[in-house]
């Protein structure tokens, strides 16, 4: 039963996870739908609920401080993301490294996994660091003439807060409180939006994770490997906590390893399933940037689309010359 358990678990939790990074509220379909239920019906129950519970008061003073961690700029997930990070690596230092070297994994696995590691780290600080291309008076005049008005999504129009003109493919972030160049989207797991300047550090963040998660994920299902074979697990017998024997089977062996070695496992599994997420969503945003599109335009063109109005995207310069440009960008 626990291992179907687990199973049931894992699956809910990254689909939900796919749902919430990949997946626009906007669009049409039974994908769309559930991210709609997430994103706007849940929200809406989970008030009404909270009202009947806590009362208006309680409800309003936790809605303050939930608000406050997704709509301020605060280091409250970039927190979350160190630990689960540093932690996983933790795990695996103290469970996982005392299996090798052995006959599936060399040495230099150990040396070689705590460098990609360390690279993912760094991915992670430049995308924090590094500024998305804050538009202000001082540099108007030349994020001005970066893009033209396509006069379908962007027209010459001013910023009601920021009280400057807003060039093409900018947006004024409600969280960070400034216009962004080119703005695909706020990541709160970087604490800042993703945009023109800093796009291409996004990009490293998610490919080096996404990279290292399927690393140790393999690696960890190597020395599994090595463990069944040692121990002779797939010719033993098992015994549960009633006295029942269960003859060797591949569930019943991740019953015991689970059992046995649990945080190992269970980092091994969560690697395996975050490279999956993690690749799809390079994989998405790779693809986005070959097209010259951001986050924040395919919703509107989503819409447009709705509406039957058809949009040509004129900044679309070819596959490669939009990545050059990703590759190329820095801040104005």
């Amino acid at each position: 039963m626990g291992f179907w358990v687990l199973m049931m678990y894992l699956v809910g939790v990254f689909s939900i996870i796919f749902v919430l990074l990949c997946v626009s509220p906007y669009g049409t379909g039974p994908i769309s739908a559930l991210s709609r239920m997430i994103f706007v019906h849940i929200p809406n129950y989970s008030y009404l609920l909270s009202t009947k519970i806590l009362g208006v008061q309680g409800t309003i003073k936790a809605k303050y401080y939930f608000m406050y961690i997704i709509n301020e700029p605060n280091p409250f997930f970039q927190i979350v993301y160190l630990v689960l990070s540093i932690g996983g690596y933790i795990i695996y230092f103290l469970y996982g490294f005392p299996f090798i070297p052995n006959p599936y994994v060399s040495e230099f696995h150990m040396y070689i996994g705590s460098l990609l590691y360390f690279i993912a780290l760094i991915t992670f600080i430049c995308a924090c660091i590094v500024p998305p291309g804050i538009i202000d008076k001082s540099n108007l005049k030349n994020h001005l003439a970066m893009f033209a008005y396509d006069n379908a999504l962007y027209k010459p129009n001013d910023c009601s807060s920021c009280k400057i003109q807003k060039p093409a493919r900018s947006k004024h972030c409600s969280i960070c409180k400034v216009c962004v160049s080119k703005h695909d989207h706020h990541c709160i797991w970087i604490n800042q939006c993703v945009g023109y300047a800093n796009y291409k550090y996004f990009l490293a963040f998610i490919l080096s994770h996404s990279l290292i998660c399927f690393y140790a994920g393999q690696v960890g299902v190597m020395i599994m490997m090595h463990i069944i074979y040692k121990e002779k697990l797939l010719t033993a017998t098992f015994t549960d906590a009633k006295g029942r024997e269960f003859k060797s089977s591949w569930t019943v062996i991740f019953q015991y390893l689970l059992q046995r070695y649990p945080a190992f496992v269970f980092i091994i599994i969560l690697c395996l399933m975050m490279g999956l997420v993690l690749g799809g969503f390079f994989l998405y945003h790779f693809l986005m940037a070959g097209k010259n599109i951001t986050s924040n335009e395919r919703v509107k063109v989503m819409k447009l689309e709705e509406k039957g109005v058809e949009r040509e995207n004129i900044y679309n310069l070819g596959f490669w010359k939009n990545i050059n440009e990703v590759i190329d960008a820095g801040e104005i």
